[in-house]
């Protein structure tokens, strides 16, 4: 079955080949498939592509920066972690136009 997606955030798939309207074949292991026939395809959206291609980056890139974490701690156990404020709400401003950017207007 083939299926479009249209647009990303749309929830709209239209089905462009129907399963249900072609006649059921006995699957024979041994035979290879007609090459004639309908073929399943797949389409990204250029969002699905960037995604995929933004996991493919990450999977090197390690989970838990233990080092950062230790120092993290330490601080918190002496009393010398300070908060800032300014930079927290600098980074959760950046974060929400980075998220804003790929929604359609």
């Amino acid at each position: 079955m083939v299926a479009e997606v249209n647009g990303p955030g749309s929830g709209v798939v239209t089905s462009l080949h129907n399963a249900a309207t072609r006649p059921e074949r006995p699957v024979n292991p041994v035979s290879k498939p007609a090459s004639s026939g309908p073929q399943d395809v797949v389409r990204l959206t250029d969002l699905g592509t960037r995604l995929q291609e933004l996991g493919k980056s990450v999977e090197n890139v390690p989970q838990v920066d233990h080092t950062r974490v230790e120092q993290l701690r330490q601080a918190l156990a002496d009393g010398t972690y300070q908060v800032d404020p300014e930079a927290i709400a600098d980074k959760l401003i950046a974060m929400e136009n980075l998220l804003g950017a790929g929604k359609a207007p």
